[in-house]
């Protein structure tokens, strides 16, 4: 590398000596910037000028460049200075890059150089004096040049869009100790040479913070991400990672402020409109939701869990069963291997009274995958329906070994053996929900109506007045449980 830079300065010093053409400060040859010789601290590039030279800005005390709209090309040696030959640490005075609005092609922010549209960083300056920088997020590559010399910053963060980090980048960043970063990101080896720096992988925090979710240990797990947001708290998924946690702890009002944040930091993030979406259902803030819903499915149209939630949320919330249907029938088009969009597909047809259809649905969905229990809940209940009530109880007999805590098949099997006048299993199923949901209205109001029945049926009064103080108990907790939902 040292070869190549004093190689250059000797070529560029005879370019000099043979083209130079000394206009003011500045050597312009054919609307090229060559050289800048004066020795103003801030300077103005001449709006004749079209392109910027490689090594243009050699003097000693040069601390910033305002580029004008003229400009549209930038050698990426522009801005390298002397201290890439020997000696090393001198002549780092450039604090500032500035590009005129106007410019079509290259951009500024900051006093750092990017392209236009900024997913190129060209040139950070390398005597900008901040100690700590973070990448914008959204910027793909990194100018092999671009750090070089700055001995200010400690620490760099990378964002995940950064497809590759190149050698030399970090050439010379004396005082750089910390590179917070994604394993998305390539880093090369010789990146930070002449440099000892730690890589901390911030993509590492959210995996562990992810297995903590899924493994229902919540608050390790916001820990762990909020320690993820503090290492770099413009990562849109970090945020929304939050979110999820915050909607699982059942706290809507925190879960929606993190998933804002995520969306205003990256509002093409489509797994965040659909979460907002699920949380303002649970608001009651059903037009926010619905809007969500249609956001996330504009942006990812062919994800077939979007669709199916917002079906689940037009037949259930708003009570639209076509655009349901529609989103139903899209779901299973996309991805016919899945499992649930024909499970609930098969549900909503249920509900609507078309249990051929749903039964379709339901087996194809079994076939899919036999280990569901509710699977096995759902088939038994279009079965009962359709008055084949012994296979329906070979369903449900299916769910609950599957889970025994599914009390939703314990009360459906309770149904079937009510309809079958077998009343004692029927209470047996009913206790047993009640055991896993104490709070299930339902099987109370049910077992209080068996009870009558076993009353009514008593061979003496002993037994009789039993049942009836059974049923009275449990009438007096669903008097209980309706006075707490007015409320």
């Amino acid at each position: 590398m040292q070869r190549k830079i004093i190689l250059l300065l000797f070529l560029l010093n005879l370019v000099y000596a043979i083209y130079g053409q000394n206009t003011g400060d500045f050597i312009i040859q054919d609307n090229v910037l060559v050289k800048y010789i004066g020795e103003s601290e801030h300077i103005f590039i001449p709006d004749t000028v079209t392109s910027i030279g490689i090594l243009a800005f050699l003097t000693n005390n040069l601390k910033s460049v305002t580029i004008p709209p003229s400009v549209t090309s930038i050698d990426e040696m522009a801005f390298l200075r002397l201290y890439l030959h020997y000696p090393y640490d001198q002549h780092r005075s450039l604090e500032s890059i500035i590009v005129d609005e106007m410019n079509l092609y290259f951009s500024s922010e900051d006093g750092v150089l990017f392209n236009k549209d900024k997913t190129i960083l060209l040139r950070y300056p390398e005597n900008k004096k901040d100690t700590s920088y973070a990448i914008p997020f959204g910027v793909i590559d990194i100018n092999e040049f671009a750090f070089c010399g700055n001995n200010h910053l400690t620490s760099v963060t990378i964002p995940p869009s950064v497809i590759e980090v190149k050698a030399i980048t970090f050439h010379r960043c004396n005082n750089l100790q910390t590179v917070l970063t994604y394993r998305t990101t390539i880093v090369n080896e010789q990146a930070f040479d002449r440099t000892t720096v730690s890589i901390v992988y911030i993509d590492e925090y959210l995996e562990i913070g992810d297995r903590y979710i899924l493994e229902g240990r919540l608050h390790e797990a916001r820990s762990v991400i909020e320690e993820a947001i503090r290492l770099d708290p413009d990562y849109a998924l970090s945020h929304l990672y939050l979110g999820i946690i915050y909607y699982d702890l059942n706290n809507m009002l925190l879960a929606l402020e993190s998933i804002l944040h995520a969306i205003e930091l990256d509002n093409t993030l489509a797994v965040a409109y659909f979460l907002r979406a699920r949380t303002y259902q649970n608001l009651n803030d059903n037009a926010k939701a619905l809007s969500d819903y249609n956001m996330a499915l504009y942006l990812e149209p062919d994800n077939d869990r979007y669709h199916r939630s917002r079906g689940i949320f037009l037949y259930t919330i708003i009570g639209n069963s076509t655009l349901a249907l529609v989103d139903f029938n899209r779901a299973v088009e996309i991805n016919p291997l899945n499992y649930l969009n024909f499970q609930q597909r098969g549900v909503f047809f249920s509900n609507y009274g078309l249990h051929e259809m749903a039964l379709e649905d339901h087996n194809v969905s079994i076939r899919l995958n036999s280990e569901d229990t509710f699977n096995f809940n759902n088939k038994g209940v279009s079965l009962a329906h359709l008055g084949r009530n012994e296979e329906a109880l070979d369903n449900f007999n299916i769910a609950i070994q599957l889970d025994s805590n599914n009390y939703m098949a314990c009360f459906n099997r309770a149904h079937v053996y009510f309809k079958l006048e077998m009343y004692n299993e029927a209470v047996h199923d009913l206790t047993e929900v009640i055991k896993i949901n104490p709070n299930y209205r339902d099987a109370y109001f049910n077992r209080a109506f068996l009870y009558r029945l076993l009353a009514d049926q008593a061979e003496d009064r002993a037994q009789a007045g039993y049942y009836r103080d059974k049923a009275q108990l449990d009438e007096n907790v669903v008097a209980r449980l309706d006075g707490q939902m007015e409320n």
